[in-house]
């Protein structure tokens, strides 16, 4: 929690200002983790799976397409506003080439991952849609539309974004973006 939110604020971080920020030793660090390439790799495959787990709350529900919709959006405001640090970080990663990490498991979860096949399920049964390009499109629609109140990169880098996604996307305003572009992306 602490290696993320040093990441989230500052940047590309180091093992000893880890080891410092959190009071345990660079070598234990170095021992559990085999370095920071690795310590990153464990924080996004930790946030992969919390993303796992709220996408199976909401399959195992088995509601209709616009409920499953309603509660993705619901789901999704408080996963993001539940783990700003990490979503500061992402955008920091994305935009700052002086971070050494590629992001490995986010980009399978957007190509492959459950993210990607229950967005593509909800735009395929809701729109009866056969074209499988199309709903690709849609699909690359959604995520570019999510990421960018999330990731908007003159956020991402300021010490700010936290407060900013806190206070300026409030629930309302990011549910109704949601909706809107959802609705759009349903259409048959």
């Amino acid at each position: 929690d602490a290696a993320i939110l040093m990441f989230a604020h500052k940047g590309n971080v180091t093992i000893r200002e880890i080891a410092k920020e959190t009071g345990v030793n660079v070598a234990s660090i170095n021992y559990y983790f085999g370095g920071k390439e690795n310590l990153l790799e464990e924080i996004e495959l930790a946030m992969v799976e919390k993303l796992h787990e709220f996408i199976f709350r909401i399959e195992v529900k088995v509601l209709s397409p616009s409920n499953a919709v309603k509660l993705f959006i619901e789901e999704a405001y408080d996963f993001i506003s539940e783990n700003p640090g990490f979503f500061k970080f992402v955008g920091g990663t994305v935009v700052d080439q002086n971070i050494p990490y590629s992001l490995k498991h986010i980009n399978q979860e957007i190509t492959n991952g459950p993210l990607k096949k229950f967005v593509y399920s909800l735009i395929e049964n809701t729109t009866k849609l056969k074209d499988e390009q199309e709903i690709e499109n849609r699909c690359m629609i959604f995520f570019a539309s999510l990421a960018m109140p999330v990731f908007q990169p003159q956020f991402s880098l300021k010490e700010g974004f936290i407060n900013y996604f806190l206070q300026v996307i409030k629930k309302e305003n990011f549910v109704s973006y949601m909706n809107s572009l959802m609705k759009m992306l349903m259409q048959p």
